[in-house]
């Protein structure tokens, strides 16, 4: 889980950082958690976003001061993620990318496509569900995993790919465990 936590923060960051300058060229604000703009919101999950702001709402009040942008951000998953990503059935996820998130992901190597991150975010994702359900990893491929988690940290800046080498520790676990040299 650590990987995945160090994976989404820096996911989450990039992606809110190009919405937070869309934005605010198209809705004032850059506060698009809690001001969106309305052609944002036919590409957020709205129940993902309510339980999010309603998180936040309540954290915030336990501190006795007003929810901000940062605290719903804070409050959004891994899915969110996952989600507001271009889908082919969803015009607006596609705009979306085209317009604002895929300037998230600056130093892409090759030829750029919105679906390969889409599909490594998947699976990063996919895993994360595995982990936070106690279900079984035997026979899961971590390296892909982590390979997946490497390539759209490198995707988003060199700087982003080196924290989170650094700071994951999940190669290590991969490397002593004797199924993943089959």
């Amino acid at each position: 889980m650590e990987a995945i936590h160090v994976f989404e923060l820096i996911l989450r960051n990039a992606i809110d950082r190009e919405l937070r300058t869309w934005n605010q060229s198209m809705a004032g604000t850059p506060d698009w958690l809690l001001r969106p703009h309305p052609y944002l919101l036919r590409a957020l999950n709205q129940t993902e976003l309510s339980k999010a702001a309603t998180r936040a709402r309540w954290i915030a009040a336990e501190h006795g001061r007003p929810v901000g942008h940062d605290d719903v951000l804070a409050q959004m998953s891994l899915g969110a993620w996952r989600y507001i990503l271009p889908s082919k059935a969803n015009k607006s996820k596609q705009k979306l990318w085209t317009v604002a998130i895929k300037n998230a992901f600056p130093a892409w190597p090759g030829d750029w496509s919105a679906e390969s991150v889409v599909s490594r975010v998947a699976n990063v994702h996919g895993l994360r569900n595995r982990v936070a359900h106690l279900e079984p990893l035997h026979g899961y491929d971590l390296r892909r995993v982590r390979r997946d988690m490497r390539s759209v940290c490198h995707a988003i800046g060199p700087d982003a790919a080196r924290f989170f080498v650094q700071i994951e520790r999940l190669l290590p676990v991969i490397e002593s465990n004797p199924a993943s040299h089959r």
